[in-house]
């Protein structure tokens, strides 16, 4: 959206930001085609409905910028406009009409949750992965927004070079009050707990060393035994015992199987 906006408007071509744009759809491509993503976009009959979808995008993304504009998001948010102020920029990606990167974020949002409406269907909520994932998105965004707004405010006020508070001294003021504000969720402290403990990273070699396995081994039908470490803020689900279970579907047309199955012990 950038990269169009500065071609139509400021007549200057990136073509470093237009070649990642082109990788970008290639990975959507490959992430769509993939194996085992055809099992899982199409297990559910409700789903693929497009115009259905967009207006679950649209309701599900006010709904979510109503609950995560919260206390500590407000707080950090007049440091940072009180950062920005202190220094103001001229780069390019600031130097645009506040209105349109607010419209372009906007839409941004509501789009994310697209695949999951168009692939599931609009009567399952989406789950907590598919709404962390987007409050990242949100919460950058946001605060792009406010740094595009203060950089376009800052032609108009001559004295906004004046200083209100040290640079370094703004920014610990604002790390302090986010590393608080964020063990108020359970959903951190429970993150962190599984990367201190060690969990995540057993959990990841252990993954590892099954697609290895799945990728190496000969024959048609592969077994793999149950995980022994689950990160409670990652993990969801394995595969079964059960071969035509839909995880195990999955597994199998990714690793070109006929069929993939969990041991019992």
């Amino acid at each position: 959206l950038l990269t169009a906006y500065r071609w139509v408007w400021q007549r200057q071509r990136d073509w470093a930001v237009l070649l990642l744009g082109v990788v970008a759809l290639g990975s959507v491509y490959l992430e769509l085609s993939a194996p085992g993503n055809a099992v899982r976009i199409g297990s559910n009959p409700e789903g693929r409905q497009l115009t259905a979808a967009l207006v679950a995008c649209f309701k599900t993304m006010l709904r979510q910028i109503w609950l995560w504009l919260d206390v500590g998001v407000l707080t950090s948010t007049g440091l940072f406009a009180l950062l920005m102020y202190q220094r103001p920029r001229t780069d390019f990606l600031l130097s645009i009409n506040p209105l349109i990167t607010f419209l372009g974020w906007v839409f941004l949002l509501a789009f994310l949750f697209l695949p999951h409406y168009y692939g599931v269907g609009v009567h399952v909520p989406p789950p907590d992965r598919v709404l962390d994932s987007v409050h990242f998105f949100f919460l950058l965004g946001w605060f792009y927004n406010v740094a595009v707004l203060i950089t376009w405010l800052s032609r108009f006020a001559p004295d906004s070079s004046q200083k209100v508070f040290s640079l370094p001294k703004t920014w610990w003021i604002l790390a302090f009050i986010l590393a608080i504000y964020s063990t108020k969720y359970p959903a951190i402290r429970l993150m962190y707990k599984d990367l201190l403990s060690g969990t995540a990273y057993r959990y990841d070699r252990e993954m590892y060393a099954r697609y290895e396995k799945l990728q190496t081994i000969p024959g048609d039908t592969a077994t793999v035994a149950p995980l022994k470490n689950v990160p409670a803020s990652l993990f969801v689900e394995d595969i079964r015992t059960q071969p035509q279970h839909l995880w195990n579907r999955c597994y199998a047309d990714y690793f070109r199987r006929k069929t993939v199955v969990l041991t019992e012990k």
